[in-house]
């Protein structure tokens, strides 16, 4: 039986071998063609990775500037409109033609109600006040109070009073002002909007004061945690409108003098700040007349600059290491075949081993090495081809839900603010109370609700919820000739579901089971629990499906669910389970006796 010569056999006799200078020589080879190659490649890489990393971090900067920029321009204007629709209505005329009282018990529930919507959806006003002149009395309302029910104070009985100033510049200018402050002296730091109130005169009778908390606003913009960024929002005059460093305000000085050069020409890439140097972008806002400035430590820059110069290191120990390797694995393997001849020489010949056929193992040996290494590739080409086949499949099925969602998604922030600006256009034109506001205001609330993306997972009461507005609609849309039931166990509602999946099939109940019947008829939705079991069905009176249709349908549901038909709804909602949940879980359907279909969705209970 012939010997294997193991590779520590094997690199013992090279180190004897003419003092191991075929190992030396092919060291030197490697290092030749390897080292000095990758050395030039890796000092070219270093000088490209340090230009690239500049420009990334300017440009990461200027996006992260212009994000920030597009927001705060929004804010403005909404605390911008909302003053001059407020301040312009007919009805507000009347509190400087009549005695205060009397308008305010007439048309105060309107102004509270106005300026509660508004605080309800921005989250960063802190309070709105209304200046009446003419009267000395201040109307306002407060987050501190819950309830942001509107109180009416004498001007001299007022506690924030720092906010007069501002008033006086805007009555002096006949125009809006902005400015920063601290309410009642102590906090917290408020952005202050004042639109003038003329009442049909030339000049100011009050004025609309709208305060924003600085601090609720740099959570909003992303600026609470990342205390290393600086941003400042200032004027043509040096005004200090907003930042998110609150000794600024405080002091009350206006704009730093390290902030000069905002309003240059040439706006410098890098600047000093109290002794540690930026990387500076700048962006002006022309509605507003005020410059952005978002200045990130140029440390960023620097440990960037010593992860390249790390890499270069590091590329370069890898190098020999990888030089060393490489010499070692080529000599081992140019040095076997040597060694098996030698062995072969120097093995003594065995009684009855002449004329001995070669074995099948000598024949492995003997063959073409290249063949066999080609063979094995191919194996494992083969073998990887399934395999990527197999879970092609599975990615195709996921991409397909995921394709079908997010060709659902709509930018939330646009959309809302789109419904906003069309809710306040109707209620311009039809006044607050009318069908076509409310209807609005509920698909803004439907599409908040649907188009978080805070979790693919919520509380079943929330997902209720979503549907609840949904049906709402509906309700309002064909005249209540469609009538939604619901029958939910109290004890699911904690419970978590996949998100988006209860409106698509009181949907596909309606396209599907209630059009035929001219959109007449009722749906009932129930949910209930069973062991580890959640389940939740909707169930419509339409027209329903045959029997082997619906056989099909389910059949699908459980071995293929692709979403390539009209039910795109359900397989989506069913994909979506089966992915998160595994294949025993998903969505079936179930004719009703008295005509109509039962769609029921099987889910895994998570608290």
């Amino acid at each position: 039986m012939r010997r294997k010569q193991s590779y520590g056999g094997i690199l013992r006799n090279i180190i004897t071998y003419r003092h191991n200078s075929i190992l030396i020589r092919n060291f030197g080879l490697v290092v030749l063609m390897m080292f000095l190659p990758l050395l030039i490649i890796t000092m070219m890489v270093k000088t490209n990775m340090e230009k690239v990393v500049e420009q990334e971090i300017h440009d990461a900067n200027d996006s992260s500037l212009y994000t920030t920029a597009q927001t705060l321009d929004t804010i403005l204007d909404k605390m911008y409109s909302f003053s001059y629709y407020l301040s312009s209505g007919n009805d507000f005329t009347l509190l400087y033609l009549y005695q205060l009282e009397e308008v305010l018990e007439e048309y105060g529930d309107i102004y509270e109600k106005q300026v509660r919507l508004n605080m309800l959806i921005e989250e960063y006003v802190d309070s709105v006040y209304i200046y009446l002149e003419p009267y000395d009395t201040v109307l306002y309302s407060d987050k501190a109070q819950s309830t942001f029910k509107m109180s009416k104070v004498s001007l001299e009985d007022m506690e924030d009073l720092s906010w007069l100033p501002y008033y006086e510049t805007c009555k002096e200018r006949n125009d809006y002002v902005l400015g920063a402050r601290i309410k009642e002296e102590l906090y917290p730091y408020l952005m202050t909007m004042v639109v003038p109130v003329k009442a049909g005169l030339s000049s100011p009778r009050g004025g609309i004061v709208v305060n924003v908390d600085m601090r609720k606003l740099s959570k909003y913009l992303g600026y609470r945690e990342q205390t290393d960024q600086r941003f400042y929002m200032v004027g043509e005059q040096g005004e200090l409108y907003y930042t998110n460093q609150e000794d600024l305000i405080e002091k009350g000085s206006g704009a730093p003098e390290y902030l000069d050069f905002v309003w240059q020409e040439d706006i410098p890439l890098t600047a000093v700040i109290e002794g540690k140097n930026y990387i500076v972008s700048v962006m002006e806002n022309g509605t507003f007349g005020c410059r952005y400035v978002l200045c990130t430590p140029a440390e960023r820059y620097e440990s960037r600059m010593d992860q390249v110069n790390d890499f270069v290191r590091n590329m370069i120990l890898l190098t020999l290491l990888l030089g060393i390797l490489v010499a070692y694995i080529v000599t081992i393997h140019s040095f076997a075949p040597i060694q098996k001849i030698m062995n072969e020489i120097n093995r003594p010949e065995e009684p009855g081993e002449e004329g001995k056929e070669p074995t099948e193992e000598d024949s492995r040996e003997n063959d073409n090495e290249i063949r066999y290494i080609t063979g094995m590739v191919r194996e494992a080409k083969l073998r990887n081809k399934r395999y990527h086949m197999e879970t092609g499949n599975w990615m195709k099925k996921l991409s397909n839900a995921q394709m079908v969602a997010l060709q659902s998604q709509i930018n939330p922030h646009y959309l809302y603010n789109t419904l906003d600006m069309i809710n306040w256009r109707s209620v311009e034109l039809l006044g607050y109370h009318n069908e076509l506001s409310d209807m609005i205001t509920t698909l803004g609330n439907f599409f908040r609700i649907g188009l978080q993306r805070t979790s693919y997972l919520i509380q079943v009461r929330e997902e209720l919820e979503h549907a609840k507005l949904y049906a709402r609609i509906l309700e309002v849309r064909y005249g209540g000739s469609i009538r939604v039931e619901w029958d939910i166990e109290e004890e699911i509602l904690s419970y978590k579901i996949i998100r988006l999946t209860m409106q698509p099939l009181i949907e596909n109940a309606i396209n599907h089971g209630l059009r035929p019947k001219r959109y007449e008829g009722n749906i009932r939705v129930r949910g209930g629990q069973m062991d580890d079991i959640l389940y939740l069905s909707v169930e419509d009176d339409g027209v329903g499906m045959e029997e082997e249709d619906c056989v099909a349908m389910n059949h699908e549901l459980i071995d293929h669910y692709e979403t390539d038909s009209e039910h795109v709804g359900i397989r989506n909602v069913n994909q979506r389970i089966k992915i998160l949940f595994g294949d025993e879980y998903g969505v079936n359907l179930r004719r009703n006796e008295k005509g109509g279909l039962n769609v029921r969705m099987i889910l895994l209970k998570k608290m």
